[in-house]
């Protein structure tokens, strides 16, 4: 098994900058591990078990997941909900917004920072249920934010009402940034205002958000390119100064998956994941193309690292560590961004991580899936 773990994850080590750093990977140990979700329910309702479908709190006591329901009756559709769970005693809720008809846009929307400092709010692009029905319909109702206090289990809807609307906190957590987008770009608009008192500022400039920085006034953002006039650019907006302050590389062919599986900061902020892809023309004239994630040193100001056939979850248990899955697989692994060192965690799917904790998916004794909890701990420098 440990030369199978090697194998996997020298096919994941940095193949740009830091190659040279790179060593034979360590073993990733998983601590106080615990069984939070098992699969489908009597009633068919599943939590959906992939990358993007749920996050921790900021203190790791609460998740905020999706779950997939079952029609209740022929000719209707399926739904999907957010239910926040309570992982001391079990207590399980369902957030008081509409339904979505699918998971891609929650899944969006679950990469951005929707918990607020301390855990207490919640922010999402929710439905605006003008039928009542309980059930958001993406080509015949609106959108706005909604801001959810936990402990009132109350709904505020904030900003304008648009097609599209997605929503996240700042890297404090005190501030909301606000994306509500229309049939034509020009007709969206991107905002920022205080949590606590919404007075809504809007930016120069709109595109999609992805997760904000924590240690700095950055926005990662898809956005129209205005040089060429069509297609899409990545960039890091600041959102002090109102401007585009660095333009990250991404290829034409990426930008569908980055805007499906959005990008993700290491815990101090410093480095920058996100999906890509390479793409090449053999000798024989065939296109060919690998999927990769990128690492930005936002103080540098340049690419550091490249990860062939893997994909970023979330922060690892240092300030310059991250989670990936491989991509289409059953594997975990955390890179160090600063040292290029890699450690690896087999036969399990990374779901979520945040801080030291990981959401992950094994399979039990009877071929089950079960999410599970655990903390990461990396072995001490020199250890195996």
């Amino acid at each position: 098994m440990r030369k199978t773990a090697c194998v996997i994850a020298m096919a994941l080590v940095p193949a740009v900058a830091g190659a040279d750093k790179a060593r034979q990977p360590g073993r990733a140990k998983l601590v106080d591990e615990k069984a939070i979700l098992t699969g489908a329910r009597d009633d068919g309702a599943r939590p959906v078990l992939k990358v993007g479908s749920m996050q921790l709190s900021p203190d790791g006591r609460q998740l905020l997941y999706l779950r997939h329901k079952k029609a209740a009756k022929a000719g209707a559709r399926d739904v999907y909900e957010l239910r926040l769970r309570t992982l001391a005693t079990g207590r399980d809720i369902a957030l008081p917004i509409p339904t979505y008809p699918e998971d891609n846009f929650p899944v969006i929307m679950l990469s951005l920072n929707v918990f607020g400092a301390g855990g207490k709010k919640i922010v999402l692009g929710a439905g605006v249920d003008e039928n009542k029905d309980g059930a958001h319909s993406f080509t015949r109702e609106m959108m706005q934010a909604a801001l959810y206090d936990i402990p009132g289990g109350k709904v505020t809807m904030i900003g304008p009402v648009k097609r599209i609307v997605l929503s996240t906190f700042d890297g404090t957590g005190a501030k909301l940034i606000l994306s509500s987008g229309d049939k034509w770009p020009e007709d969206s608009k991107l905002y920022t205002t205080p949590a606590d008192k919404i007075q809504l500022k809007e930016l120069a400039r709109w595109g999609q958000p992805m997760c904000p920085c924590p240690a700095d006034d950055l926005l990662p953002m898809l956005m129209r390119d205005m040089d060429k006039g069509s297609g899409e650019e990545f960039v890091l907006y600041d959102l002090k100064k109102d401007k585009v302050a660095a333009r990250l590389p991404l290829h034409r062919e990426g930008q569908n998956k980055l805007y499906r599986h959005g990008s993700r900061w290491t815990s101090g902020g410093r480095y920058l994941y996100y999906i890509d892809m390479n793409v090449w023309v053999a000798r024989d004239g065939q296109k060919l193309s690998k999927v990769v994630t990128r690492i930005w040193d936002r103080k540098a100001g340049k690419l550091v690292g490249e990860l062939t056939e893997a994909a970023p979850v979330g922060p690892g248990p240092t300030k310059t560590t991250m989670v990936l899955g491989r991509y289409g697989g059953d594997d975990a692994l955390v890179h160090d961004a600063a040292s290029g060192k890699v450690w690896v965690r087999p036969l399990i799917r990374p779901i979520a991580a945040r801080a030291d904790h990981i959401l992950y998916v094994k399979h039990d004794d009877a071929g089950k899936e079960v999410l599970s909890r655990a903390r990461i701990e990396l072995p001490k420098p020199n250890a195996r």
